[in-house]
């Protein structure tokens, strides 16, 4: 499993995501942040391997694969 950070609106609809290194580490001495508008609620989780955000193909799937993932969780 890896961590991510996704970011929904006020209906649940997938704002954006960022998937935190596997090893938990950064490498070399960058660092990244996001920020989301006001109301963006920000969901820390852990996803399987099947939502891996570097095997993804078609967005609007990956999106509603997330969503789902924070809506059942």
């Amino acid at each position: 499993m890896s961590k991510m950070t996704i970011a929904t609106d006020q209906h649940g609809n997938v704002l954006g995501a960022v998937q935190h290194p596997s090893d938990g580490k950064t490498s070399g001495d960058m660092q990244v942040g996001v920020s989301f508008a006001a109301g963006a609620q920000l969901h820390e989780v852990d996803v399987i391997p099947e939502i891996d955000m570097t095997k993804a193909t078609d967005a609007a799937k990956y999106h509603e694969a997330l969503r789902h993932h924070v809506m059942t969780r």
